[in-house]
């Protein structure tokens, strides 16, 4: 791999790597305008918030569905 191709992961493809690789090279300033230019699609941003908050809770344990509406009725019931 040369020091253009960055592994995003296995399944990352070649043109994705090349724009890694682009954005890398960027000055600091660059990238931040950039950046911010991303974070105003509203689309992308939100695709940003919900892979943030994927990667944050990833190691808690899966909940059945059913088991969670079962719950959560009970909770509204209660409340």
């Amino acid at each position: 791999m040369t020091r253009f191709m960055i592994p995003l992961s296995e399944n990352t493809s070649p043109t994705a790597q090349v724009f890694m690789s682009a954005f890398k090279q960027l000055p600091a300033k660059e990238r931040s305008a950039f950046v911010q230019a991303l974070l105003t699609d509203a689309e992308f941003a939100e695709d940003l918030r919900d892979i943030a908050i994927a990667r944050e809770r990833r190691s808690e344990s899966a909940v059945n569905l059913d088991d969670y509406r079962q719950k959560r009725s009970l909770r509204n019931q209660n409340a």
